[in-house]
């Protein structure tokens, strides 16, 4: 059941961003878009110690998706194609998440 109640939620905020996206602003559906998912999930995490390190690694892979958008928006100011301007962002995300990893691996990193 708590996994039909989990599905719900995160389905409600994608639907809700297709909807809001035709209705309001960009700003707004942002909003929802960025926040909720990785926060609403934290609610399901009963073990304290794991949720704080859970908090830790989602407050550095929104920084992480912060810059991944802002160079997305940079390239396409830039007249690159939505298409490429994705592929390079998205390959640009991937090069951040292994090298977090591996600065984890290797020490640098906690959690």
């Amino acid at each position: 059941m708590e996994y039909i109640f989990s599905f719900a939620i995160g389905g409600s905020v994608v639907s809700g961003i297709k909807f809001l996206s035709d209705k309001v602003p960009p700003k707004y559906v942002a909003i929802l878009g960025a926040l909720p998912i990785g926060l609403l999930s934290s609610l399901y995490i009963k073990k304290i110690k794991f949720l704080e390190h859970y908090l830790e690694n989602y407050a550095m892979i929104t920084l992480l998706l912060v810059l991944t958008a802002i160079l997305y928006d940079f390239l396409l100011i830039r007249g690159i194609s939505r298409m490429k301007s994705f592929i390079i962002s998205i390959s640009f995300l991937v090069i951040l998440l292994v090298l977090k990893t591996v600065l984890i691996k290797e020490g640098f990193l906690t959690t």
